[in-house]
Formats: C-alpha cells, structure tokens, sequence
C-alpha cells in the first residue's frame, strides 16, 4: 500500500506487513524483484521518495510516537527528524529541502514543517485548525503567470493544507502561503 513512483520511474516504494510488520520495500520494475529497505524499528510507513532518488522520507513508530524520519539507500542510514508523537502524512517539496507532514495539537491536526537535514522546525498554521490528509506543495510560485496561478488555485480545491513557497536556485524557500480547510 502507499506506493510511490521513484523519481526515475525505475522503481516503487511502498509499505507492507509481509515481513511480519509494517515496513518499506522496493520494487524493481524492471526485474520485478522486491526488497526490504527499513531494518530499523518494527514500525515504517509512508514512504516519499526525494527528488534526487537518493533516499525518502517516512512514518516511523518509536516506543509509541508516531516520528518522521529519513533514510539514505546507499547507506540505509536513518535520522529522526521530528519528536511525535503523532507526526504522519510525509510531503516532500520539489527541491527536497523541506518536508510537510500532520501532527496534532490538543486533539486537533496541524501542518508542520521540518527542513530535510532536521535543523529547522516550523508549525504552518495555529492550532484552531483541524488539517488531515491530503497536503498540496507547490514550490515556484515566482515562475507562473497569473493564468498560471489560476489553475494551481482550481486544482488546490479540496486539499486539506497547501503550502507555497518560492526561491533562489541552491537557497531555501520562502514562505509565501499556507492555507487550510478550516
């Protein structure tokens, strides 16, 4: 379940209990071999691949919080990059340097952001709001027409979250916009 396309659509991540416990694997669309690719934990979920196709971002379980997490595939190397406990629902923007997911804050879901590398830590809206699935990014504001930015307005319809931002080739992105259903 949860599969994503690798981005050079060589291959699919997604989640599976085949193992005896949620975990990630990868499929081989070429060969069609399958492999485990999280050892780590007996809980990972919510596989996103980064732009680079060098690792992905995902679910994990630790001692009952929910954390989000990365992990290289050359090295299988993993870092935590949030605390939980209920932090779920992984999006990755188009640059890779920085991850939105869900949490929530006296019973009510938020949108929080966390840079790839784990140093920078930001809630996007307060928590009077109420965000579940389905968060939109929308990195490169600064390049569309107003036409352009009419349609990314249509296809945001119905997103529970959409954060948009711009930037400087090789620099973070700026927060230009977060908005929510409620």
């Amino acid at each position: 379940t949860e599969a994503h396309f690798t981005p050079d659509g060589k291959s699919i991540l997604f989640t599976s209990d085949r193992g005896g416990s949620p975990q990630i694997y990868r499929l081989n669309l070429g060969s069609g071999a399958v492999e485990r690719v999280t050892f780590d934990g007996t809980y990972n979920v919510s596989p996103r691949p980064f732009p680079d196709g060098k690792g992905f971002a995902f679910v994990r379980r630790d001692g009952g919080r929910f954390q989000i997490a990365t992990q290289d595939f050359a090295t299988r190397q993993v870092q935590v990059l949030t605390g939980g406990p209920g932090d779920e629902s992984p999006s990755i923007a188009p640059n890779g340097k920085l991850i939105l997911y869900a949490n929530e804050v006296g019973g009510r879901g938020i949108l929080a952001a966390v840079s790839s590398d784990g140093r920078v830590k930001q809630r996007l809206v307060s928590a009077a709001t109420d965000v579940r699935e389905r968060v939109l990014v929308f990195d490169g504001a600064g390049h569309l027409s107003r036409w352009a930015w009419r349609r990314v307005a249509r296809a945001c319809r119905g997103a529970a979250g959409v954060l948009v931002t711009a930037h400087a080739p090789g620099l973070l992105p700026t927060l230009i916009e977060t908005r929510t259903d409620a």
